[in-house]
């Protein structure tokens, strides 16, 4: 057993070097190990969940494709490298359907499925709205048009950044949203206040007085003194 233990270990070591290897010839830096997932860096960050043969028939697979979306859904990339044996029987369609890689291990590492972080996504869509927005200005389009595909641009380009600084994604208004706002702001009418005149009606007990007339009279009248 303990011959057969060795033999284990050392396959082991081996293929942990192996899939080291892959990335290391692809520029990465290994950065360390945490919680069982290898850590690769280049200008970001790669995570590679291994598992062991008998890992992966124990359950280990379904927990490492959780865990794997976990990370992924947070913008990572993600593997998980298998053995050929175990690789074979997995879904590729289903980890690719996530964004999730796989490396299939043996005397090579073969990357079976490329994953598909929040990142790249983000990339290729930008990618993409760059090529149809030149696409647009070449064929003379509506300039409407060609402003709304620089909206999207700008709100891409802003939420990449703040992915690839770690910090949460905030709303962003667009160009036009701005505009809006101003102009909304530039044009807003204050209400008018209208003075009012309160008609002030004579009681009925002073209408058709003699009195009141009487009284009135006398005040307008100089006080003689003898």
């Amino acid at each position: 057993m303990g011959n057969n233990g060795g033999v284990d270990e050392d396959r082991d070591i081996t293929m942990v070097r192996t899939v080291g290897e892959f990335f290391i010839n692809r520029g990465f830096r290994y950065v360390g190990d945490e919680d069982g997932i290898q850590i690769y860096e280049d200008s970001f960050r790669v995570f590679v969940i291994e598992l062991k043969v008998e890992e992966a028939w124990s359950g280990g697979i379904l927990k490492a494709v959780l865990k794997a979306i976990s990370l992924s859904g947070s913008g990572e990339i993600v593997y998980i490298a298998l053995p050929r044996s175990v690789a074979r029987h997995v879904d590729g369609k289903l980890l690719w359907d996530r964004g999730i890689g796989l490396l299939v291990l043996g005397e090579e590492v073969i990357e079976a499925v490329k994953p598909r972080g929040k990142i790249e996504e983000i990339r290729e869509e930008l990618m993409g709205t760059v090529i149809q927005l030149e696409r647009e200005r070449s064929e003379g389009r509506l300039l409407e048009a060609i402003k709304k595909l620089e909206e999207k641009i700008d709100t891409l380009e802003t939420t990449l950044r703040q992915i690839e600084r770690g910090r949460p994604i905030q709303p962003t208004r667009t160009r036009r949203e701005e505009g809006v706002e101003k102009e909304a702001v530039k044009h807003e009418v204050k209400p008018t206040i209208k003075p009012t005149t309160k008609i002030i009606e004579t009681a009925d007990f002073m209408k058709d007085n003699p009195w009141i007339e009487i009284l009135s009279k006398r005040g307008k009248e100089k006080v003689k003194y003898t």
